[in-house]
């Protein structure tokens, strides 16, 4: 990947998306494209197993965010707002976009951008936001920290049972 030595080796990273201004500007623009019709939830096979995660949920609460960072006292003053000048935004998208238990639930299936009537990229963000967690703030879902059984072995038979197990059943 071009760029990616140079990206680790800075002094802060920025691989993945931890704030708004870490997205591309076409996902800005998606927060305020949507038209809430939750196609894309509908469709989502994480929501519909019981997660938290709805892409729908993700480009609203991208938009309420854009729409605080973007206020004015006086609804007449056409002074840019400080984020559109470059400004950092004060919260990281964990905190008011979506929640980490819903970032790792996202299959990647892209269901949800394939079913949108106006092509928002929802699952983009997810990725970008994973990229951040995993390669910035090496950050890993619970259910990859755990030791992995292969082949839903007990723990307790170890090696030998995976072994066994590969060989196919036994008569």
């Amino acid at each position: 990947m071009k760029g990616l030595e140079e990206a680790m080796e800075a002094d802060e990273p920025k691989l993945g998306a931890e704030k708004l201004e870490d997205l591309e500007w076409p996902r800005l623009l998606d927060a305020y494209s949507c038209i809430q019709c939750n196609r894309c939830q509908d469709v989502c096979p994480a929501n519909a197993t019981g997660k938290a995660l709805s892409p729908a949920a993700l480009e609203i609460n991208k938009r309420m965010e854009l729409n605080v960072i973007a206020a004015h006292p006086s609804p007449f003053t056409l002074k840019p707002a400080p984020f559109e000048g470059g400004a950092a935004t004060q919260h990281p998208l964990l905190e008011f976009a979506i929640n980490e238990e819903s970032v790792w639930a996202c299959t990647t299936c892209g269901a949800c951008m394939q079913v949108c009537p106006v092509q928002d990229e929802q699952m983009l963000d997810i990725i970008d936001i994973r990229r951040h967690q995993v390669m910035v703030a090496g950050e890993f879902p619970r259910s990859s920290r755990r030791p992995s059984v292969a082949w839903n072995a007990p723990a307790t038979l170890g090696a030998s049972a995976a072994t066994s197990a590969s060989n196919g059943p036994r008569a």
